[in-house]
């Protein structure tokens, strides 16, 4: 097996994932790779993972571990002029491949534009047709950032299952950093970025979409305050240069 003949070849062996990857999209198990994930994490030194969720997958078979969540550049991301805009723009950011999260919460979207002065805008590489109207930019890895800070409000929807769980919520981190009030689901470390109504907003049963977004639309001292609040939890928590220097430190003790 290739692992055994790596293992045999490296001093050190350091396992990396972010993605909970032994799971399809629908959180059905992928066979294969959860046999070459077992491998791998029983021959590593060390297992860096980026939340609690995927640091549960690994400890059947390795406990030498550490967390590191998902860093962001909060120098490149500064934060945009904490005001709501008088015409609210209600932003989601992605890639075609998870389009889909966006797109289950079609009905939820148009519920808003019919009780709300807002407009939906989507970054992302492509963009499927929806009943929902929503303003279309090609994202741009030199122009992201700039784009980013036209929303008013980010959203983060997902599906709750084995695979979705394992997200690192860096659409929400990549808002908060900017400025921008979050509203996501309450699936996996999207619970732990958001504290509901200091840091974002989290969805349930008794807190719709709709619910949220009047919140926030409708109440400029909470929205300011968590955006603050996010601005500052991102800084603290999950900034690059404050990530980098204990990354550093769990490698240098391999």
């Amino acid at each position: 097996m290739e692992i055994e003949l790596l293992r045999k070849a490296a001093k050190k062996l350091i396992f990396d994932f972010d993605d909970a990857i032994i799971f399809n999209d629908d959180g059905s198990e992928k066979k294969n790779n959860l046999v070459a994930f077992e491998e791998s994490i029983r021959n590593a030194d060390l297992v860096l993972c980026a939340t609690p969720y995927l640091k549960s997958l690994v400890l059947p078979w390795n406990s030498n571990l550490e967390v590191i969540p998902t860093p962001v550049d909060t120098t490149l991301i500064t934060p945009r002029e904490i005001k709501l805009s008088d015409f609210p723009c209600i932003g989601w950011l992605g890639s075609k491949s998870t389009f889909s999260y966006f797109a289950s919460e079609e009905k939820a979207w148009l519920e808003i534009t019919h009780k709300e002065k807002t407009y939906f805008k989507v970054i992302s590489s492509d963009f499927p047709k929806l009943s929902l109207k929503y303003e279309v930019c090609l994202w741009q890895k030199e122009k992201e950032y700039d784009l980013l800070k036209s929303f008013d409000i980010g959203l983060m929807p997902l599906p709750d299952n084995a695979f979705t769980r394992g997200k690192g919520a860096y659409k929400i981190l990549q808002y908060q950093a900017a400025g921008i009030p979050a509203i996501a689901s309450p699936v996996g470390y999207s619970t732990v970025a958001i504290e509901h109504r200091k840091t974002g907003l989290l969805v349930s049963p008794d807190f719709s979409w709709a619910d949220a977004v009047h919140t926030l639309i409708h109440d400029q001292k909470l929205y300011r305050e968590i955006a603050m609040n996010a601005r500052t939890m991102v800084k603290n928590t999950h900034c690059l240069h404050r990530l980098k220097h204990q990354f550093l430190k769990v490698l240098r003790s391999v």
